[in-house]
């Protein structure tokens, strides 16, 4: 039983650490959310791009916040191929720094040094 407990946190441990390191590839930008400290792992948030390949122009941005399934969704080439069609690019946060959007906890300040640091993170 101490080994499929072992091996249970060993893949999740490698799933996750691939997921959010590596990014699993499909994210072209990050920036760290340095005005958010997690209570989670006492850092910044990470927050990750992806804009469709051939994008000419972002029509609209996805957030999801690392919470259970949204980063499995993300990860779907199918989402990710119905999602360029319509020019719209996905931001993923791990971990999360809001879950219920509450402005007095600086949420909103946020969420716009984010915007604005994903936005520069494509220029040269």
């Amino acid at each position: 039983m101490k080994r499929i407990i072992f091996l249970f946190f060993i893949l999740h441990a490698s799933f996750f650490t691939a997921f959010t390191v590596g990014a699993s590839g499909i994210y072209q930008y990050s920036v760290a959310l340095t005005g958010y400290v997690s209570t989670e792992t006492g850092k910044a948030p990470t927050a990750y791009l992806w804009i469709p390949e051939g994008c000419q122009q972002v029509k609209a941005v996805m957030l999801a916040q690392q919470n259970m399934t949204e980063e499995m969704l993300y990860k779907n080439e199918t989402f990710r191929e119905r999602m360029k069609a319509l020019d719209l690019a996905l931001v993923w946060v791990a971990p999360w720094f809001s879950q219920n959007w509450d402005p007095t906890t600086g949420c909103q300040q946020t969420f716009e040094e984010m915007m604005v640091g994903l936005a520069g993170s494509g220029q040269r």
